[in-house]
């Protein structure tokens, strides 16, 4: 016999005492629930009440941010993130298709980059060598955490010398990694002996 989630084994017996099973179905809802059977014999009627705790609820937490690294041009620019970020219910250990957005935090290390209300990432014009740095996201109540690298170029100067005269006894300076730290105006060649 079959009654709301109750299900009793056997549902009916000859004389003298005959036990009954009763088992109930998982409770995959969050509420208790309750009801009752009723066995009838020999003249009489016996209500018996049967209730269910409300089923655990735990939930599955999904973060990831796309893409994983970004690289900016040496003049500057702006890129975009996506990061997705919810958590889906479990009742009884089964994931359940009720989904929450959840909330996370972004902190960014490393000079010219800088994050945006939007979750974009900018990196300022580099006037010097590459840089790098790393934006690292947290999940709120879960604490995952995920995080994209950046990488940014370095300026680069060509200095043309054009003249007719000879290049003997002409110097130019540069910084000790041999890279130009300012513009090529500034490298003006240095005449002498």
């Amino acid at each position: 016999m079959k009654k709301d989630f109750i299900t009793a084994t056997p549902d009916s017996g000859g004389s003298g005492s005959t036990t009954v099973t009763v088992a109930a179905s998982a409770n995959q809802t969050e509420s208790t629930r309750s009801t009752s059977l009723s066995v009838a014999g020999g003249g009489m009627t016996r209500t018996v009440g049967a209730s269910q705790a409300a089923g655990v609820v735990t939930w599955n937490y999904y973060f990831s941010v796309t893409p994983t690294s970004l690289s900016f041009v040496a003049g500057g620019e702006t890129k975009s993130v996506t990061v997705t970020s919810y958590r889906k219910k479990v009742i009884n250990g089964v994931e359940t298709s009720t989904q929450e957005n959840v909330s996370w935090s972004a902190t960014i290390s490393g000079t010219g980059f800088s994050k945006n209300t939007d979750g974009s990432i900018t990196a300022a014009a580099n006037q010097s060598n590459k840089r790098s740095g790393t934006v690292s996201y947290t999940q709120t109540t879960s604490g995952k955490t995920a995080s994209v690298s950046l990488n940014q170029a370095g300026v680069q100067y060509t200095i043309t010398y054009q003249s007719s005269g000879s290049f003997e006894n002409t110097y130019f300076v540069f910084n000790s990694s041999a890279t130009p730290t300012g513009t090529p105006m500034q490298y003006a060649a240095m005449m002498g002996g």
